[in-house]
């Protein structure tokens, strides 16, 4: 029973019904009875009447929920204290208060027991002989009557409907039961919430094989994965439905041969002996009675995965194999792998290990060509006809006679990139003349085969060094920059940012900005140029703000009067063309420093203190692109 309520309890609800939404209840009819199940748990107090369409009252006493520990305790029985592990509570105080005050619980224990719905007080049977509408009446306490819902309910029978899309299969060991059962339709007479999965071989009865109980989820898949079985046998498995009186529906079967998965013993005695350079396998046959054949393996020293060097399955009476694929001086180990009539294919035998040999040099590559893409020289040649050839060194050099390679190891490819680096640097405009040969498991070197070609100069110089710019008083802007280290640079290109560029020669490592305007903000960058026209990433300088430190000067004609309650403070304006406005200041006294009574410069020639009042003084100062103040006007008294 425990097991069969953690099941319930981690699934979904069984049904696309929603409990917790309006009350209702379900109805279902079995021989002459009728039942009820109401979908909520009414609160404390509260019961409910079955009434008949003409108003009867089907029970004297409203079914109310058992409150009394004891009593529900006796009523719940063996279920009692399962639903105390499950529900990971104590004590029968605890349970009901856990099942009442869930919903999902609730529900979920009505459908599985009469026994607890009674105790919620959520289920009530009688006999009854007659179709009819039928209310439930919910009263409280009190016998005042608080609710009622009616439904019409046919006096009928109606059991689990039958499973569609029933299927097993096998996977591995295992077989795979899959259902279909029909959604639920709103039919409240459907109370199915279970399926139960039996099996049996040939010619015997059938046992219940799910170890869980299979709950219908509306929405979801039905699946049961049966470890039981053995493989090799004829089986029959049907599937019924159950609902919550323990009624069952009509059951679907199928039949299926399950298959052999167990795999031979593995060869053994392997043996790999080296004969006229090739490698001679031998091995002891199989003993199982249904082995239909061996596979040949073969490992590099390294490798973790084999290659297979059988194309057919090699028969069971021939227990030798050869070798003639492998390449010179690499080490190889070799494994035997028994397959049987099913299929199945046995672990490998223990590994045999062999080396081949040679002291010829294997014969050049052919059709070798260079060509430049994108400041890289692009090799390629056509492979060695030689079977034994590990791979290929490429070299590079000033003359025919003196090359050097270009990787350390080998390279199995027939194409070669040769890109310049800090340790591989190819100078633009030389010369060079490009080789290959080839090189076979035991080192041995073919001739080479090789030709020249010339770099283009098409790689720009270094970027200039650091690079800062000076203001001068608002006038100019002296740029200086470090020179680039590359040794073909002809010329620096010297350009402000969004603005134009001039070309100075190489010697030249300034430059006086004369085109600029006061209050600007302005930047430069500067780049080198080769001899060949190439031309640098661009070095940035520093912002600069272009400004003066000659003050404008001050403001004349200030006066100031009181206009409603407010200072109303005057003047004339400022000749200097790099004005941008004024500010206001006041004081308690001729000498104060005061404070400055606006955040931005003003550039009307008036100003209303709301504030002031006639002990304040005032006074101007005029402000230039630069920030600079003038010196104050006079001062004011109003």
């Amino acid at each position: 029973m425990k097991n069969h309520i953690v099941c319930i309890l981690i699934i979904v609800l069984l049904f696309n019904i929603s409990y917790a939404q309006e009350l209702g209840f379900f109805t279902t009819v079995k021989n002459d009875s009728i039942h009820f199940f109401l979908n909520q748990t009414l609160e404390i107090g509260h019961g409910f009447y079955i009434e008949d369409e003409s108003g009867k009252r089907l029970n004297e006493t409203p079914i109310v929920a058992e409150m009394n520990p004891i009593n529900a305790k006796m009523i719940l029985g063996n279920f009692h204290d399962d639903f105390l592990s499950i529900l990971k509570v104590e004590t029968t105080e605890q349970l009901i208060l856990k099942l009442r005050n869930d919903n999902y619980y609730g529900t979920i224990a009505t459908l599985m027991d009469k026994r607890a719905a009674k105790v919620l007080g959520r289920y009530y049977s009688t006999s009854v002989d007659k179709k009819g509408k039928y209310n439930i009446v919910i009263t409280n306490s009190s016998g005042k009557i608080e609710k009622q819902v009616d439904r019409i309910v046919d006096i009928k029978e109606v059991l689990p409907k039958t499973i569609t899309d029933f299927n097993v299969e096998q996977k591995n060991n295992q077989v795979i039961a899959t259902w279909i059962y029909p959604k639920w339709d709103g039919d409240y007479h459907d109370i199915t919430f279970q399926f139960l999965l039996f099996r049996s071989e040939e010619k015997k009865v059938y046992t219940q094989v799910n170890d869980r109980p299979l709950f219908r989820v509306d929405g979801m898949s039905n699946r049961y994965v049966d470890t039981s079985v053995e493989m090799g046998k004829k089986y029959k498995y049907k599937i019924v439905a159950i609902d919550a009186l323990g009624r069952s529906g009509k059951a679907a079967e199928i039949k299926i041969q399950t298959f052999d998965q167990i795999p031979p013993e593995k060869p053994q005695e392997l043996v790999a002996l080296v004969e006229k350079e090739k490698v001679h396998l031998s091995w002891l046959q199989n003993s199982d009675t249904d082995i239909a054949g061996y596979n040949i393996y073969r490992w590099e020293a390294e490798s973790e995965i084999p290659d297979q060097l059988n194309s057919k399955l090699l028969p069971i009476t021939e227990t030798q194999f050869i070798d003639n694929t492998m390449k010179y001086s690499m080490n190889y180990y070799y494994g035997v792998s028994a397959v049987d009539l099913s299929g199945n294919v046995s672990k490998h035998s223990a590994r045999a290990s062999a080396l081949v040999t040679d002291k010829t040099p294997p014969k050049p590559a052919s059709n070798f060509s260079a060509e430049i893409i994108d400041n890289m020289v692009k090799l390629q040649w056509e492979k060695s006809p030689s079977d034994d050839v590990a791979g290929y060194f490429v070299r590079r050099g000033f003359s025919v006679e003196h090359p050097y390679k270009l990787q350390d190891d080998p390279i199995e490819s027939t194409n070669y990139i040769d890109k310049s680096g800090k340790k591989n640097i190819m100078k633009p405009g030389q010369k060079y003349y490009y080789s290959v040969v080839a090189v076979d498991t035991m080192t041995y070197q073919s001739e080479s085969i090789g030709v020249w070609i010339t770099i283009p100069d098409n790689k720009p110089p270094q970027s200039p060094g650091k690079v800062k710019a000076e203001n001068r008083n608002g006038r100019e802007v002296m740029i200086k920059w470090n020179p680039s280290i590359s040794r073909d640079v002809e010329s620096y290109k010297v350009q402000r940012i969004n603005g134009e560029y001039t070309i100075l020669s190489n010697e030249q490592l300034s430059y006086i900005d004369k085109k600029i305007k006061k209050g600007q903000t302005v930047q430069y960058k500067i780049s080198a140029i080769d001899t060949a026209g190439n031309e640098s990433e661009f070095s940035i300088s520093n912002e600069v703000l272009v400004k003066d430190v000659n003050p404008p000067s001050a403001p004349s004609f200030v006066s100031g009067k009181i206009i409603e309650s407010s200072i109303f403070i005057i003047w004339e304006p400022v000749g200097d063309f790099d004005l941008v406005g004024y500010n206001v200041y006041r004081g308690k006294s001729q000498n104060s420093l005061g404070e400055k009574l606006n955040s931005v410069p003003i550039t009307d020639l008036q100003f209303i203190d709301q504030s002031g009042n006639k002990d304040f003084k005032y006074w101007i100062k005029s402000v230039d692109t630069s920030g600079n103040e003038s010196e104050r006007s006079i001062v004011v008294t109003i």
